[in-house]
């Protein structure tokens, strides 16, 4: 189960955001409420773009099956080697297999990190991260002081700065 102080955190970042995009979502009022959209939390593919210092949504969109996989494939490609570290309540890898959530990088020698099994978070410290990916999963994955707040499954989320990642939550 995931900490209330975890959800107070992550409501309070999301309050009071407008997401600007070409699929418009509207304006998001309260707690998590980019969750509570029916395009967020679907398993429609999608990209959203994140401020990782304010952690202000800049944009959802709806994107094809083929568009969601290139854009997976275009963030795999950017990674060679692995990073280290962790203490898991789900499972990690240095690579991220189809239907992962991953957390990306773009900068080598660092390694994409993938998450998968059954619900929990997993912690570590993932560095030059730039990109999330909720693959098969409803997930949630945060760095220093923010997090990306709960999107449902084939959410491919872009950073528009590096961060270095400090959880990730699936179910």
């Amino acid at each position: 189960m995931r900490s209330a102080k975890r959800r107070v955190t992550c409501a309070s970042v999301a309050a009071g955001l407008v997401v600007a995009a070409a699929a418009i979502i509207g304006p998001l009022s309260s707690g998590v409420a980019a969750t509570s959209s029916s395009l967020a939390a679907s398993a429609t593919p999608k990209e959203a773009i994140i401020d990782p210092t304010t952690g202000a949504l800049l944009s959802v969109t709806q994107l094809s099956p083929a568009a969601y996989q290139s854009t997976l494939a275009a963030a795999e490609a950017a990674s060679t080697s692995p990073a280290s570290g962790a203490s898991p309540d789900i499972s990690n890898r240095n690579i991220c297999d189809t239907g992962n959530a991953c957390y990306y990088t773009n900068d080598p020698p660092y390694a994409d990190e993938g998450f998968y099994g059954s619900s929990g978070t997993f912690y570590g410290s993932w560095s030059e991260r730039n990109a999330f990916d909720t693959g098969n999963y409803t997930a949630d994955a945060c760095w220093s002081s923010r997090c990306t707040g709960d999107w449902g499954p084939n959410t491919y989320i872009g950073l528009t700065s590096d961060v270095t990642g400090t959880s990730v939550w699936i179910n």
